[in-house]
Parts: C-alpha cells; structure tokens; sequence
C-alpha cells in the first residue's frame, strides 16, 4: 500500500465536502470500505486521529476480516500513534500483514523513538522520501520525528535534510516553534552552542507551550554544562517548569531532574520531596523505580553516613520524620532511630529521645546491644529527670 496516496488531496478537501461523501449510499461493500477509508485518510490529514477509530471500527464492523488487511491496521496504529497511545500503536505497526511494507516500517520506528528505543529507530532516518508524499501536518510532525532521532543518535545530515523538507512546508507561528528547538538541538550536536542558545530562546519568545518548556530545559542543561549558569539559577528554571507543563513524562523529568540538583546543593527535603512527587504520581513510568532507590539512597546517606551532621538539628529530625517510610527494616532501622535519639538530645527534646530508645530497648534489641542502648536511655532519663521511669 501507499498510506499517503489519497491523504493529500483528501487533506486539502472541506469538511463539508467530506460529509457529501460520507452521506451517499453506495452500490457495494467494496465502494464503501473505499470511502470510508478515504474519509480515514481525511481525517489523519487534519490531525483528527481519534475520529479514525469510529471509521475503522464500521469498516470492521461490516467486514471482520479487514482488521487484518493492511490499510486498516495502518490507520489504526496511525490513529493511536495520534492519539500518544505509541504501545499500542507498536502492536499495529508490528502486525504480520505490514511486514516489508516501507511506510509501515517508518510508522513502526517513528513509534520506536517516540518510546525511547533507540536502536530500534536508528532506521528511522531512512524514511525521510516516504514524508514528502504527506499532508503537511504529517510531513511536519514525522519529519521532526526523524531529525530530532537523528540527532539523538549522533547523525546530523539526515537531520539537516528532514528539517530542510519540513521548513519547505511554509510552517506557522507554533509550527516554527517547534522547528527551532530541533534546530537548536542540531547546532548544539554540531557544536554551534550560541546558536542552538539563540533558537531555543525564540522557542521560548513563542506562544506554543510544548516548545516553550523543552526549550527552557535544553537551555538550561546547556548552559548548566558550560558553567554559564549555576545549579542554583537551574533550580529555579525547574521550580518554574513544574507548573508549566503538567501530567506526563515530561513532568516526571522535570520532577527527578530538580530532585537531583535539589541534592547535589544539599536541600535534601527539597530534593527528596520533588522525588517522592515523581515516584508517587508517575508510578508507572519505567524510571519511577529509579527515583524511589535515589530517595532510599540519599535517606541512608543522610541518617547512616552522617550526611546529616552538617544539618541542623531541627531540619534533620524534621526530614527524618517527614520521610520515615523509607527507614530501611532491621538492623539500619535501628541505627537510624538510635541517630535521631542523639540530634533530638542536640536540641533537647529529651523525652521525644528517651520514648525512642525505649521502644527499641523493650521490643527489638537483646544481648549486648540492649544493654547499651538501655545504659543511653538510662543517661537521657536522667538528663530529663525522668527518674522513676
């Protein structure tokens, strides 16, 4: 098949025009499926993907079978792949009936890359012929696809040839946006660090919000590796770019990449918090396990290792009690209640302190280690003239 022969034209039709289409009565099945596969194409010309599963659903609906044919297992997968549905879009594009097909093949690695398979879209930069038979909007966004990937990988010809087809498309406003931050990213693979600094700032002076943000971020990640900007200024680019981009993985980056320079400055509540928001609400996320073993890692090092002794007291126990739940079981466990008694000492909260051991003296430590910590509870007592207890 050739997925973009009839989009074109069927993408330059009116609506009203379509609905005189998709109103006639018809002589066969065959005319039907025919038109309706016309009006699929109509619609994934204007960017109107979740329409496309009404259609296929009836086409399937009078003819099973044609879930299985090649037309129809395209615009499926191009209407989840519309839709940011890419795992289900891989098992479109993955279906036997488009083995060897060329458009299916770009599909199918457009999808890989969108799911941050690399190596698997490395194929992606040989489909830059198959977009120019496109509608512009799909030449715009599968060709930002490809050269955005090819950079990724280190591969900036196929980059500059996709951005050189997309920009004949005469782009607009929000169009050229998202062009520039992919030019941006281009001249910073070549090494052009002033200009890839000037593109993203325009991104950023434009009105369209998805190129706003990553804009904002390769600016600073950039100028963070140059030493033009320090980790504190970073931190508050992220504080802003939580609050401007909501609900998927781009919040979940911005949430653990801000928990990380949160850390690396020593504001280990902070740090620790912005982590705990990713891991909570993006538990799902592939990299959501990563961020929970950070947040373990750093609680262990700022409770076992004595990171926390350059803390002040208050703000140590408060980041203690604030994030207990990672205190690990056993033995750490205890040597970390046994830390907490000390800095609670430190600012003398002696029966806080004393309640603390105690508990560990009456129900979870035997032998020598009983009598040593009851010999410290014994002192605090004492230094709380607590006597009778």
């Amino acid at each position: 098949i050739c997925f973009a022969r009839g989009a074109r034209a069927f993408g330059a039709k009116s609506a009203a025009n379509t609905r005189d289409v998709r109103n006639k009565s018809f002589a066969s099945s065959a005319t039907l499926t025919q038109t309706r596969g016309n009006l699929a194409k109509f619609f994934l010309a204007n960017g109107f993907s979740a329409e496309i599963f009404g259609v296929v659903g009836a086409v399937v609906g009078d003819r099973p079978q044609a879930s299985k044919e090649p037309l129809i297992r395209m615009l499926h997968g191009a209407a989840n792949f519309g839709l940011g549905r890419y795992s289900e879009a891989s098992v479109d594009f993955n279906d036997p009936s488009l083995k060897g097909n060329d458009e299916a093949d770009l599909w199918r690695t457009a999808t890989e890359a969108k799911l941050g398979n690399l190596k698997s879209a490395r194929n992606l930069i040989r489909g830059e012929g198959v977009i120019k038979k496109y509608p512009r909007r799909l030449t715009l966004d599968l060709g930002l696809i490809i050269a955005e990937t090819a950079v990724q990988i280190g591969k900036s010809k196929p980059a500059m040839r996709a951005l050189k087809t997309v920009n004949k498309i005469e782009p607009d406003k929000n169009e050229s946006a998202r062009i520039k931050y992919v030019e941006g990213r281009l001249k910073e693979l070549k090494k052009d660090f002033v200009g890839a600094v000037k593109d993203w700032e325009a991104a950023i002076a434009s009105k369209h919000l998805p190129s706003q943000v990553r804009a904002r971020v390769a600016r600073t990640e950039l100028l963070l590796k140059q030493k033009k900007m320090d980790r504190r200024e970073a931190i508050k680019e992220y504080e802003n770019l939580r609050y401007s981009w909501r609900g998927d993985d781009f919040e979940f980056e911005t949430l653990t990449r801000l928990g990380n320079l949160y850390i690396s400055e020593h504001f280990y509540r902070e740090g620790l918090e912005a982590l705990k928001e990713a891991a909570t609400y993006f538990r799902y996320n592939p990299k959501a396990p990563a961020a929970a073993q950070l947040m373990s890692s750093t609680y262990n090092k700022l409770f076992l290792k004595g990171l926390a002794d350059n803390i002040d007291a208050i703000k140590a126990v408060a980041i203690f009690e604030e994030f207990n739940e990672l205190m690990p079981a056993g033995r750490n466990g205890d040597e970390m209640i046994r830390y907490l008694a000390d800095r609670l000492v430190e600012v003398d909260l002696l029966e806080r302190a004393g309640d603390l051991l105690e508990e560990q003296v009456n129900e979870r430590l035997e032998g020598e280690e009983k009598s040593r910590v009851g010999a410290r509870l014994a002192l605090i007592r004492m230094l709380a003239r607590q006597y009778e207890m």
